[in-house]
């Protein structure tokens, strides 16, 4: 299952970048081309070109000789990314109390009930489509009330 953070769906550098996400590549792994080509059946160059992106966005490190690896995130960045994350959730979920559709409510609680009795692989991915739906649909909505305001 793709990553919902992942827009662009049938490209060799949304899978790998969902393979990172999803921690079937893990902090400090060798992305040997050969391999990640034969794995979603392409050619060595696309792989090539989407290690590169990945390198820009700092999800992979390249080096010369050496190839290819899954950047090894530091903690401090970790710890601040989901501190961040943890003072403006309640202001997003707050925001979609507001803003949602009884259809989105019924796509959370079928999350909800997906979740538990999910494994501890499948709960991070349910977790994050939870959060991320929460999330779309607030950033969305308020996004379109900025561009409603402009015009």
């Amino acid at each position: 299952m793709l990553s919902p953070l992942i827009n662009e769906e049938s490209t060799i550098y949304a899978y790998i970048l969902n393979d990172i996400a999803n921690a079937t590549f893990v902090s400090g792994d060798r992305l040997i081309t050969t391999k990640l080509a034969d794995k979603y059946n392409t050619s060595i160059n696309p792989v090539r070109e989407a290690l590169k992106q990945l390198q820009g966005e700092g999800f992979v490190t390249l080096s010369p000789n050496s190839g290819a690896r899954v950047a090894i995130f530091e903690y401090n960045t970790l710890r601040d990314v989901f501190e961040i994350l943890q003072l403006i959730e309640p202001y997003l979920m707050e925001w979609f109390v507001e803003e949602h559709t009884q259809e989105d409510l019924n796509e959370l609680k079928l999350l909800l009930k997906k979740m538990d009795s999910a494994s501890d692989r499948e709960y991070r991915i349910l977790d994050t489509q939870f959060h991320w739906l929460t999330s779309k649909i607030t950033i969305t909505t308020k996004l379109s009330i900025c561009g409603d305001e402009t015009d």
